[in-house]
């Protein structure tokens, strides 16, 4: 059985992790991510480090398409963020969900929609002018096992959303 919340997320400073044009781009996206937080030393000192990842742009799997994580940077104190792209996100209201195995990402997604589709309280809160495919996803991935095997694989699943 799975659960969904409401949440506020706070908003935050992240750095910017961007790959597009790419077969595989979540993979290459974690590598540039990686390989930036070996540089600084942050992994020995921060188990955890928030990553917030989404399609930018969609794409069908197999075919190419991007996808952009952002570092919350906010709890890592003094790093050098010379040469990154640091951005500010603003945070909001969203419904979330917690998926557990790879096999469950799309139905937990198809259930979120379902959620908020049908809940009497709330709507999705795309931004204005929003187009599926060209834009960035307003939809959000918060994963906490990134190389762990496919059944072990957890994340949260973040959907926009507003008072109707």
């Amino acid at each position: 059985m799975s659960f969904i919340k409401v949440t506020r997320l706070e908003p935050c400073r992240v750095a910017s992790f961007h790959v597009a044009d790419s077969l595989t781009p979540e993979e290459e996206a974690y590598s540039l991510f990686l390989s930036w937080a070996e540089s600084k030393g942050l992994l020995p000192e921060h188990r955890f480090i928030p990553l917030i990842g989404f399609n930018n742009p969609w794409g069908p799997i197999g075919e190419k398409r991007g996808y952009e994580f952002w570092c919350v940077l906010d709890n890592l104190g003094d790093v050098d963020l010379s040469g990154m792209v640091v951005k500010e996100f603003p945070g909001g209201l969203y419904a979330v969900i917690t998926i557990a195995g790879q096999d469950r990402i799309m139905p937990g997604i198809k259930l979120i929609h379902r959620w908020v589709k049908d809940h009497p309280k709330y709507a999705t809160n795309y931004p204005d002018g929003y187009q599926h495919g060209r834009d960035p996803s307003p939809e959000y991935e918060v994963a906490y096992t990134m190389q762990q095997k496919a059944e072990e694989f957890i994340l949260d699943y973040y959907v926009p959303i507003k008072e109707r």
